[in-house]
C-alpha cells in the first residue's frame, strides 16, 4: 500500500511541474539538468546566485544543487540563496548535495 501512495505522489509531482528554478555553482555541473528538463518540456531557469524573487515565486520548484563551491565560498553563497528562497516563499525547495542525490531529485520531477 505504501509504495502505491508513493507512486501516486511522485506522478503527482510529475503532473504538477512547470518552472523548475535550477541554482548551482558551475556551469558544467547545472547544464545537463537543465538540458535534461528542458527536453522534458519542463521551462527551466538556471542560476549561480541567489535568483530575483519574482523568478523564485514563479517556479513550481527550485533545485539547490549545493555542491561544487569551495569551502570559503560555499557559507556564504549558501546563506544568501537559502534566504532567497525562504522570502520568496517558493512552493518546493529541493537541496540535493551530490550529483548523486542530484540524480534521484530530478528522476523524481521529471514527466
Amino acid at each position: 500500500m505504501a509504495s502505491a501512495a508513493s507512486k501516486t505522489e511522485r506522478d503527482g509531482d510529475r503532473a504538477s511541474l512547470g518552472a523548475v528554478v535550477l541554482i548551482g555553482s558551475a556551469e558544467d555541473r547545472v547544464a545537463p539538468y537543465a538540458r535534461l528538463l528542458a527536453d522534458r518540456g519542463v521551462d527551466v531557469s538556471v542560476f549561480r546566485e541567489a535568483p530575483p524573487s519574482d523568478r523564485l515565486r514563479a517556479a513550481d520548484c527550485a533545485v539547490f544543487l549545493d555542491w561544487g563551491w569551495s569551502p570559503g565560498e560555499r557559507s556564504h553563497r549558501r546563506a544568501g540563496i537559502v534566504a532567497a528562497l525562504v522570502e520568496a516563499r517558493c512552493v518546493r525547495i529541493l537541496r540535493a548535495c551530490s550529483a548523486t542525490e542530484a540524480d534521484r531529485v530530478l528522476a523524481r520531477l521529471l514527466p
